[in-house]
């Protein structure tokens, strides 16, 4: 008999799966990996992991593809669980939600204001003047019947954390869906050339619907920094499939954006940088700092070098000399899949002896290998001009380019957020219920928020009836 009672009390699949313990739960396993896709390094092959996680981790990894933690089926159910949750909690309350905003219990008993946070007792008074009273301090009554008055303000508050819960679900909607179907690449182009196609993560094409074609690329690099760049900008003109061409200047917090995807400035390149060799005429930029010098510090020179060159380091006479001997447009120093590694090999002439020979890399500024202990200076290699081009047509540009069909979703579940938030936080609901019983008037109120303040606003409206009062029997 007693195990068929807890049978009967135990809570039910639906009322599990909409419970707040539920979704705490659902919620934290979300930030846990969330958590792991942040550590681990994402979209990788499984070899990758090997030589790096022992073989438990790797395991975990390859069962639940933490390599693509964001798009794996493990978080997508966590969102749709969490989403299922939010869904079910909302359709539970909605019919009392719905209820209490529009439908309230406007003719109460003295049971039901007694309990109410606010209450007051009035006697010997009208109704008529308790409706004035409040009608005169700008919070009309409505009289239901001959012994009971009602009225309310702002009752769309209570509508603020349901907008929220579904806003949401908006955006949990927008995630999956740009998680599911969402895709990110990069087009890379040189001066004059065209694709239709992005490059994706995993090396396969994507069909854009549209041609790019680079028209030019320019890049701004700041005066006192000359390594850092202050902005590049792709001109290109696209070419839809059913319609006219068109210009279009892409650069950073400028996007183009068409045919469902967005596609903006991401990076740059040196052009020519497949051969590992150099030509004797290619150039370069040389920075020459203080060893250990503030950020801020201006270099002490900053050369432009071709091999074979030589100049003296200003500010320390003609004692200590620079030669350029060698440039590479990639020096290799790890795995061949490695990006490109410009580098150049100075010589440090002192007194006229060869004191140091070392490699500057531009991608590793203010690295020198082999490092000099005895020497003040430290080089970088800041820019590689290729033979036979300019500064600026050097280089090439790197478009990273996003369809995500989840961005709509997500920007409407964003938008409705911060009205729900407002709602909440900005419109409080206010009731007062006025109940006759026995030749007593029995005041009820109801605020969302500061309860002590809407007391204060209806004690100042009591006080003034009741002076009104007295003023009459004088």
């Amino acid at each position: 008999m007693l195990s068929t009672i807890e049978r009967e009390k135990s809570p039910g699949t639906i009322d599990t799966l909409s419970s707040i313990q539920f979704g705490l739960v659902v919620l934290v396993a979300i930030i846990f990996v969330a958590v792991i896709g942040t550590i681990i390094p994402q979209g990788h092959s499984l070899d990758y992991y090997q030589d790096k996680y022992w073989p438990f981790i790797v395991i975990l990894i390859k069962v639940f593809r933490f390599n693509f933690a964001y798009t794996s089926p493990l978080f997508i159910g966590l969102l749709g669980l969490f989403g299922l949750n939010l869904i079910l909690c909302s359709v539970k309350r909605f019919p009392l939600l719905l209820k209490t905003t529009f439908h309230p219990n406007t003719v109460p008993d003295h049971d039901s204001i007694s309990s109410m946070p606010i209450r007051f007792t009035l006697e010997n008074i009208s109704l008529e003047k308790i409706e004035y009273g409040f009608l005169h301090a700008g919070f009309p009554l409505k009289k239901l019947d001959s012994n009971c008055l009602f009225g309310e303000k702002k009752r769309l508050g209570y509508l603020g954390a349901s907008i929220v819960h579904i806003s949401i679900l908006i955006l949990l909607a927008g995630g999956i869906v740009s998680l599911a179907s969402g895709k990110r690449g990069e087009i890379a182009l040189e001066n004059g050339a065209r694709t239709s196609t992005a490059t994706l993560q995993d090396g396969s094409s994507l069909p854009l619907g549209f041609t790019v074609r680079l028209d030019s690329f320019a890049v701004k690099f700041y005066e006192k920094y000359p390594d850092r760049p202050k902005s590049y900008t792709s001109s290109v003109t696209i070419t839809p499939s059913d319609g006219s061409p068109f210009e279009k200047s892409i650069r950073v917090n400028h996007p183009l954006i068409f045919n469902g995807f967005t596609v903006y400035q991401s990076s740059y390149g040196n052009s020519g940088m497949v051969s590992e060799s150099s030509s004797v005429s290619d150039s370069v930029k040389v920075e020459v700092k203080l060893k250990n010098a503030a950020e801020t510090m201006p270099p002490l020179a900053v050369l432009d070098m071709t091999v074979g060159s030589e100049f003296p380091v200003p500010g320390l006479g003609d004692s200590v000399r620079v030669i350029l001997s060698e440039i590479h447009r990639d020096l290799r120093m790890g795995d061949p899949s490695d990006k490109a590694n410009p580098a150049v090999k100075l010589d440090v002439i002192i007194n006229g002896k060869l004191s140091w020979s070392v490699y500057a890399f531009q991608n590793f500024p203010g690295l020198n290998m082999p490092m000099n202990p005895n020497s003040n200076l430290v080089f970088s290699m800041l820019d590689l001009r290729i033979s036979g081009v300019g500064s600026s047509s050097g280089y090439y540009t790197i478009l990273g380019v996003v369809r995500d069909r989840g961005l709509p979703l997500m920007a409407i579940g964003a938008f409705f957020i911060m009205v729900g938030l407002f709602f909440s936080l900005y419109i409080r609901p206010q009731r007062i219920w006025v109940f006759k019983e026995n030749d007593k008037y029995f005041i009820g109120a109801q605020v969302k928020g500061d309860t002590e303040s809407f007391s204060n606003f209806i004690k100042i409206i009591i006080k003034n009836i009741s002076n009104d009062k007295n003023r009459e029997k004088k």
